[in-house]
């Protein structure tokens, strides 16, 4: 079968099942998280203010008209008297378009293509690193992730890794072969990605040192790619500053510059311990379950012998790979009998990327230790880590 065909047809069969899955998952109009409830209500209120403005109608403000008891949690922003949620615009943004046309089919629409996406651009970007069957990672990237959730409902972060993999696509691609446009384009990308989710701000960061360690020959090329993030990033600055009186809108501003934030909110909004939210970032281990706490030992311990028996070649035997997976297996059961209770938090904006960092690659011809992509993808994603 010619490969074209062959992965169209897979993306063909990711795109519509992501897609009806995401149809089913919204067709009650009911939301797992209040978070995605929401960037649904963001949508509603686009329509029924015909795209006029971004600002939240308040029932009750002609009995709060100071605006001093919003039961909105923390995740409000009070700008000239006017409600502001706390979300990039643009995923409710492109919902309100479709929602009045197609109802929850509509909704299904944005976070099915980023899904999409994002497995066409890992196909790619292990194509080209050299990965021999770059079709497992196409599926594994989405479905094998905690991501294959947010895929499945109006949230922000799916759009946002679709922007991170393209980028580092282009980044990657531009750098071996030695090109400025691919570079130029992949800049452009990770710029739309900076308009969905503050911490490809991070991201960002992360990509252009990691470029600058890895291809350190070819910095000629770099700023190629900082001049397509500023064509991209410059009307989302400009849109945002219009629609909200902030070039970094209500998702970041309000966190990084206090703008907008109401004195004081109804609810607490303690930020737990350090500890506590590191680790539910990073493996997801809850403060007093038990449970949680096995599961990452398990899944940190599986880690472990993993990168033991495909980086030491003395360590490479079978019984120690089966012993990660069995680790591994164990650990991801507990997870995932959680998950029956609630959508678990994790390490979203990278996570397709971990399974080509840890992936084992052959030497090149010329004897380096690793491909360039590989070593792009690996040290974008440490640093990335480290600076969450």
């Amino acid at each position: 079968m010619n490969s074209r065909i062959k992965i169209s047809l897979h993306i063909l069969a990711i795109a519509l099942l992501l897609f009806l899955l995401s149809w089913w998952s919204m067709s009650s109009l009911t939301f797992l998280q209040s978070d995605t409830g929401l960037r649904f209500w963001q949508t509603r209120e686009l329509i029924a203010r015909e795209w006029s403005s971004f600002a939240i109608r308040y029932p009750a403000q002609a009995f709060d008209p100071d605006l001093r008891f919003v039961p909105f949690y923390c995740a409000y922003s009070i700008v000239q008297g006017k409600l502001f949620f706390e979300i990039t615009p643009f995923v409710p943004l492109l919902a309100s378009f479709l929602f009045p046309r197609l109802g929850a089919a509509g909704l299904a629409v944005v976070p099915a293509l980023s899904g999409t996406l994002i497995a066409l651009g890992m196909y790619y970007l292990a194509r080209l690193g050299g990965l021999r069957r770059p079709y497992l990672l196409l599926w594994g990237s989405v479905l094998a992730t905690p991501l294959f959730f947010y895929t499945l409902q109006l949230w922000d972060h799916s759009p946002a890794v679709a922007c991170a993999v393209w980028g580092v696509y282009g980044a990657a691609r531009g750098l071996v072969q030695r090109r400025w446009p691919p570079l130029f384009w992949g800049g452009v990308v990770l710029a739309v990605g900076l308009g969905q989710r503050p911490e490809m701000y991070l991201f960002v960061l992360a990509l252009a040192a990691s470029a600058l360690l890895v291809h350190r020959q070819q910095w000629r090329l770099l700023p190629a790619l900082a001049g397509g993030g500023l064509l991209g990033v410059l009307p989302i600055w400009w849109f945002q500053l219009a629609w909200f009186g902030h070039p970094f809108g209500m998702a970041f501003a309000p966190h990084l510059f206090g703008y907008g934030r109401p004195p004081a909110h109804v609810f607490t909004c303690q930020a737990p311990g350090s500890a506590l939210r590191y680790g539910r970032f990073l493996m997801y281990i809850d403060g007093r379950d038990l449970q949680s706490f096995a599961a990452a030992l398990l899944a940190i311990g599986a880690l472990f012998l993993l990168l033991l028996g495909l980086r030491m070649p003395r360590l490479r035997r079978p019984w120690l790979l089966l012993s990660a997976l069995a680790l591994a297996a164990v650990g991801y059961a507990l997870w995932g009998e959680m998950m029956w209770h609630s959508l678990l938090p994790g390490l979203l904006t990278t996570c397709p990327f971990l399974g080509l960092s840890l992936a084992y690659l052959e030497q090149n011809e010329d004897g380096s230790p690793t491909r360039p992509v590989y070593r792009l993808v690996f040290f974008t994603t440490l640093l990335f880590l480290v600076g969450m």
